[in-house]
């Protein structure tokens, strides 16, 4: 269930409730995610609080805008240990690119639903280094024409990502051996 009020979002979902400010209005918020009775995401706080704090740096550095890659990284966060389903779009399931395109729709941008097609939106990020809260992350493999794998960049080279192989959707450093080899590029999509 969710609820838009002005710029002001509220998400109650399977027992976790969510509270984000859109840009215009990212003096206070509220980032709170319970699962089992336990707080969780204690790094992805630090990043949404850095991201809060340091506007006008990412502006200067021509990063995301911090308002929206704050909204979108809430958004994606609302999907944390959801089952991992290829082809879904909803709490019941997501894929990578499913995850993507639920996460930007949350926050009023439309992209395509598939990896490939979203790999030709925004500005390109050519490494690893420059990524940024909000970017697109794409991986491919060797035996593949196209992106066969895409996360959110939440910052401190993590990302959040529906992982086929723990079959959920979870929070992973990308800047390790099996990522850098399949590393393709990244994505801005917000900001200039």
């Amino acid at each position: 269930m969710g609820r838009l009020i002005v710029n002001f979002f509220e998400f109650l979902l399977a027992g976790i409730t969510l509270h984000f400010i859109l840009p215009t209005m990212i003096d206070t918020w509220d980032f709170n995610i319970n699962f089992n009775g336990k707080t969780a995401l204690k790094a992805i706080q630090r990043q949404l609080k850095e991201l809060q704090t340091r506007p006008s740096r990412n502006v200067a550095m021509n990063l995301p805008d911090s308002g929206m890659a704050l909204a979108v990284v809430q958004s994606a966060a609302l999907f944390l240990d959801t089952p991992y389903v290829y082809g879904g779009t909803s709490q019941s399931g997501v894929d990578c690119s499913g995850l993507i395109f639920a996460a930007y729709k949350n926050v009023g941008i439309s992209l395509r639903r598939v990896a490939a097609d979203q790999y030709k939106y925004g500005k390109i990020v050519p490494s690893m280094s420059q990524l940024a809260a909000g970017d697109l992350i794409f991986f491919q493999e060797s035996w593949a024409s196209k992106p066969t794998h895409v996360g959110l960049c939440i910052g401190s080279n993590k990302m959040i990502h529906a992982s086929s192989k723990l079959k959920r959707v979870v929070i992973r450093n990308y800047d390790i051996s099996y990522y850098r080899k399949r590393f393709i590029g990244g994505r801005r999509i917000l900001g200039r």
